[in-house]
């Protein structure tokens, strides 16, 4: 397909393709919001653009400048058409573009370097004029190959020369004749190439973990896939491909093919038992690290373990510790607070003996008070009574007195007095010093 559209059936040069193409162009950007006429013109331009682009690209893919850009995209679509996932494409696509950036541009250098040696030996082997673009591109598919299925150089070597015998004698008929062609329209590099894509594809396929239930074992996908690949490989070799070379001699094709399928399968069969040497070693190797891995993590357990016991027992110690401060502190708290309640309950005694002294002292005042209040009331009584006593002697003395001054006048006064009349007076005034000095 890739070589088809160099040869001359690039779709820029058909103009249904034009049309259908600035038709949906048109299309969409009238849905975008767009008038027709500015649609028209935007499709226009749009499509101008493009087939400058796309000119360019072909121009410089046949002066042997290869473009990175179509490879990878014929190789996105291969992986397309193989099966492969969208979300494997997308993260295999930043390696596959940077590989075939720095691949063409080395090859591209190459190429033009050795353009010129080339052209001269085509010109003494007086073959037809055959695109330089296109054998640029069939030698470096063919390195890529080489590169993709790790093959000796001796087998790649005889390959290419039986590919571009028949090539040569495919462009011959092509160009001289004008004659259509026998063989399938894909040209023979693209053939080999697809041929190993396939054998990728289904390596890939065998190698997968997730294989459905109804494909049946790998085994069985392993059978199939033999099968198929004899089908494919018994209608290649029915291919007819006429036996003359451009010098006349004639080419054994199909001999030669078996030949090479033989050694490839050899090749094939060496580079399997060399990978399963070197996945047995590998697998060796990782049960030694595996034992290894193991025996450091049983150690590194045992050591864990350990310092977990240690840790455990510090922590159990530390515990012990909190708990014997705990109850220290707690006894301690105890004693603190007996010797609270113990001064608590002297001081109550002691307030209860002062409350009980100060009753008693009161008591003792209130007693004396009652006892001063009734000694004087006693006293007063005793003076009232004293008093009385005298005012009754003085009522008494004046009446006396009166009486006697009554006798005085009637009867004749006498001269002097007796000593019985003044012996009484003095009883009388010490009598009536008495209760004065008490008092």
């Amino acid at each position: 397909m890739y070589l088809d559209i160099i040869d001359g059936q690039q779709p820029d040069e058909d103009e249904t393709f034009d049309e259908t193409s600035k038709i949906s162009l048109r299309d969409i950007l009238e849905k975008t919001g767009f008038d027709m006429n500015q649609a028209n013109k935007a499709a226009t331009i749009i499509q101008a653009a493009f087939r400058g682009h796309y000119t360019k690209m072909l121009v410089a893919e046949s002066q042997g400048k290869i473009q990175w850009q179509r490879a990878l995209i014929n190789t996105l679509n291969i992986m397309k058409k193989a099966g492969v996932p969208q979300e494997e494409i997308i993260k295999s696509l930043p390696t596959i573009q940077a590989a075939y950036r720095g691949y063409y541009i080395n090859r591209n250098l190459k190429m033009q370097m050795s353009a010129d040696q080339e052209v001269s030996k085509e010109e003494e082997m007086h073959d037809p004029i055959v695109d330089p673009g296109q054998s640029i591109q069939a030698v470096a598919w063919l390195e890529m190959v080489y590169e993709d299925s790790r093959s000796t150089i001796e087998i790649m070597n005889h390959a290419a020369i039986v590919i571009q015998r028949a090539y040569k004698k495919h462009r011959i008929r092509r160009t001289s004749f004008s004659i259509q062609k026998v063989i399938s329209s894909r040209s023979f590099v693209v053939e080999g190439i697809l041929d190993i894509l396939r054998q990728s594809a289904f390596d890939k396929v065998i190698s997968r973990d997730d294989i459905p239930k109804d494909l049946g074992t790998r085994e069985d996908l392993k059978k199939a896939i033999e099968l198929l690949q004899k089908i494919y490989k018994d209608r290649l070799r029915n291919v007819k491909i006429s036996t003359e070379d451009v010098t006349g001699e004639p080419i054994k094709t199909e001999e030669e093919g078996d030949k090479l399928e033989e050694q490839v399968e050899q090749e094939q069969k060496v580079q399997e038992a060399e990978k399963e040497k070197e996945k047995k070693q590998e697998e060796e190797k990782e049960e030694e690290e595996e034992q290894e891995e193991e025996k450091e993590e049983e150690e590194e357990q045992e050591e864990e373990k350990e310092e977990e016991e240690k840790q455990e027992e510090e922590k159990e110690e530390e515990k012990e510790q909190e708990e014997e401060k705990k109850e220290k502190e707690e006894e301690q708290e105890e004693e603190k607070k007996e010797e609270e309640k113990e001064r608590e309950e002297k001081k109550e005694e002691e307030e209860e003996q002062e409350e009980e002294k100060e009753e008693e002292q009161e008591v003792k005042q209130e007693v004396e008070q009652e006892a001063e209040q009734e000694a004087e009331q006693e006293v007063e009584q005793e003076v009232e009574q004293e008093k009385e006593e005298i005012e009754k002697q003085e009522e008494e003395q004046e009446k006396e007195e009166e009486e006697e001054e009554q006798e005085e006048e009637q009867e004749v006064p006498r001269e002097g007095t007796s000593a019985n009349d003044t012996a009484g007076l003095p009883l009388k005034l010490e009598f009536l010093k008495a209760p004065l000095d008490r008092i």
